[in-house]
């Protein structure tokens, strides 16, 4: 589940609900969210268990498809407006193998950039 905090005129907040492993759900979660200036893309999953007992599908669903999604749908707003941030959190699993975290870190891994 995801959440949007945002504020109206009359300093209210507002949380939108979205099942992150739903592509449907992810881009109605940026269209209700409409103009954002900060978006922070933490959500993540992470199933312990060994690769072969995992779903690579579950991993990337939520932890790199979402992420981009979000960053695909609510960014160009942000480039014409000319002000905002983009943030992908990552996992030191990302960087630092473990035993039971090769999926997780895999999904992870490709949310880095510079």
């Amino acid at each position: 589940m995801a959440g949007i905090l945002r504020e109206d005129p009359f300093r209210c907040a507002r949380f939108e609900r979205a099942d992150l492993a739903a592509p449907a759900e992810v881009r109605r979660l940026a269209a209700a969210a409409g103009e954002v200036d900060v978006l922070v893309n933490n959500a993540g999953i992470f199933r312990f268990a060994s690769t072969a007992d995992t779903s690579f599908d579950d991993h990337v669903e939520v932890n790199l498809w979402s992420p981009f999604l979000l960053v695909q749908a609510l960014v160009p707003g942000m480039v014409r407006r000319a002000r905002g941030a983009a943030v992908n959190v990552r996992s030191g699993a990302a960087s630092v193998p473990g035993a039971g975290n090769g999926v997780y870190g895999a999904s992870k891994v490709a949310l880095w950039s510079r």
